[in-house]
């Protein structure tokens, strides 16, 4: 190290993107918005996982499990969401997603699908709380402090072995209702 390099200066993260459009992600009602974060879920056929979290992280069965249990919750209690995709290449048009969307009526006004190339950041400004797929970063880069989890639907990762950055880590449906009915 020079002595010019020798100090780290640690700032908030820099979003190496964030799209031109204007598109809506605040609601106009005032109920309780969730922001949530996907990953993208990997085709089975062209991936292989080298571990075993790699490959429960991108198992297309779990990611539709997430989206089930969050939606479901979300028909329950009413609540608004916001939800961010990972990638560009798997938005709505991938055949995993379209599992988990065709069934949604998205002119309700309660649910909102933000292109990935939304800055996580504009996304929180609108939400109340934030739900992340394990270990998606938008869960601890948080810097209005809301209430951030991981939600891991069939409870497979072990939150004492994982490294969570101090998110919890919420590993049923039951968990994960009352979770929200407390956001």
């Amino acid at each position: 190290l020079t002595v010019k390099s020798k100090y780290l200066h640690f700032d908030e993260p820099i979003w190496y993107r964030d799209s031109k459009d204007n598109s809506k992600v605040k609601f106009s009602n005032n109920k309780k918005t969730i922001a949530v974060y996907d990953v993208t879920p990997a085709n089975t056929l062209s991936h292989y996982a080298w571990t075993k979290r790699a490959l429960y992280i991108n198992d297309p069965k779990n990611v539709i499990k997430f989206y089930e249990d969050i939606l479901f919750l979300q028909d329950k209690y009413n609540f608004n969401l916001i939800i961010k995709f990972k990638k560009n290449d798997r938005d709505k048009d991938d055949e995993i997603y379209k599992k988990i969307f065709s069934r949604l009526d998205l002119d309700n006004n309660n649910i909102i699908l933000i292109h990935s190339n939304k800055s996580p950041i504009k996304v929180n400004e609108n939400a109340n709380a934030i739900i992340s797929y394990p270990f998606t970063s938008a869960a601890y880069f948080n810097s209005r402090n809301l209430p951030s989890i991981y939600y891991d639907p069939i409870g497979l990762i072990d939150h004492n072995k994982q490294i969570n950055f101090g998110v919890s880590l919420i590993g049923n449906l039951n968990k994960l209702e009352e979770w929200i009915k407390k956001v």
